[in-house]
């Protein structure tokens, strides 16, 4: 899948200057992210059902997914909708 974002430019060059230094780059810090937001907003069953399924069609869920996710404050099968 493909996400596409509207981002300015100049704040994009800037990240890449900087994540060149650190050799960083922006799709690798992004899919990171999605994984991180994924882990702390989709409940464990629901997670835990996807790498089920997955396994089940491709023989083994994609690597992220296979690492232990932290679970969501306050809950262990629902994110906490508090600020």
């Amino acid at each position: 899948m493909t996400l596409t974002i509207s981002f300015p430019d100049d704040k994009r060059e800037a990240l890449e200057h900087f994540l060149d230094e650190t050799g960083g780059k922006i799709e690798v810090c992004l899919a990171e992210s999605m994984e991180d937001w994924y882990r702390k907003t989709v409940p464990v069953g629901v997670r835990k059902y996807l790498d089920a399924k997955w396994e089940k069609e491709c023989g083994a869920p994609p690597e992220p997914l296979k690492t232990p996710a932290p679970e969501p404050e306050g809950s262990t099968d629902a994110p906490s909708w508090e600020g």
